[in-house]
């Protein structure tokens, strides 16, 4: 069985994402663009949350509850930060228009 807490639901990534928001969409970007942005960043970031809690279920079932910890510590971080810069090089690259 597998006990998810309130604290491992991911409210940090969405706190670091509403903290990337405030900082990254400060620029000279259209509302459109700004919009689209801020639905797939929640998005993404939902299901790479969804992602996340999926694979320490996962390991914990095929491997031992202390290698689901470990990955839940350590990694499911890392895969966060991950996304993030992925998110914000891909809304940079294809997605925020600047104002003309």
């Amino acid at each position: 069985s597998a006990y998810i807490s309130w604290n491992c639901l991911g409210w940090q990534s969405f706190l670091i994402f509403g903290l990337t928001l405030f900082l990254a969409l400060s620029g000279p970007y259209t509302d459109s663009s700004r919009l689209e942005t801020i639905i797939i960043g929640f998005l993404g970031t939902f299901l790479v949350n969804i992602a996340r809690i999926t694979l320490v279920v996962l390991i914990g079932w095929l491997t031992t509850p202390l290698g689901a910890i470990i990955f839940h510590d350590y990694f499911s971080t890392l895969i966060i930060i991950a996304w993030l810069f992925f998110f914000w090089y891909f809304s940079y690259s294809f997605v925020l228009e600047e104002r003309k």
